[in-house]
């Protein structure tokens, strides 16, 4: 990621860290870990679905997943995908003659605004998203001093 933010601040470009954490990941995690696992799979697959090819997906741990989109051109962008995953992440997942429900939290950093620092990017995107919790869950939050 370091080099990514060497290289929007070369361009004077934009980059957004969305850090997700899963609402209601521990009820199917309950049910076992083959659906847990496979809900977490499935929800890897949805989310490069929503992403460019030129973004990042990875899975941070547990049910909690970051997403870096570079290239952002307007905030219109970031409310954009945000909705776009929330949506995504709604849709019900079947397994094994279960149906499992989901939602999840976002919490949005955006680089150079508000850090040039990759290690402060992701803490600022986690700080966040612990605010969209507070907030309701299965919504977003972006990144302010007094988040």
């Amino acid at each position: 990621m370091g080099s990514i933010l060497k290289q929007i601040k070369r361009t004077q470009s934009r980059a957004a860290l969305f850090y997700i954490d899963l609402d209601g990941f521990k009820k199917i995690n309950d049910w076992g870990h083959d659906a847990g696992d496979f809900v977490l799979k499935e929800v890897a697959l949805r989310l490069q679905n929503v992403a460019r090819e030129s973004d990042t997906v990875v899975r941070v741990g547990g049910d909690e997943f970051a997403i870096l989109f570079t290239n952002i051109v307007d905030s219109n962008f970031i409310h954009d995908m945000a909705a776009r995953i929330n949506s995504s992440i709604d849709k019900p997942i079947s397994h094994q003659e279960r149906t499992y429900a989901l939602g999840c939290s976002i919490g949005v950093a955006v680089a150079p605004d508000h850090t040039e620092n990759a290690s402060e990017l992701l803490k600022r995107s986690d700080k966040a998203m612990y605010q969209a919790k507070k907030e309701g869950k299965n919504s977003y939050h972006i990144y302010s001093n007094y988040s």
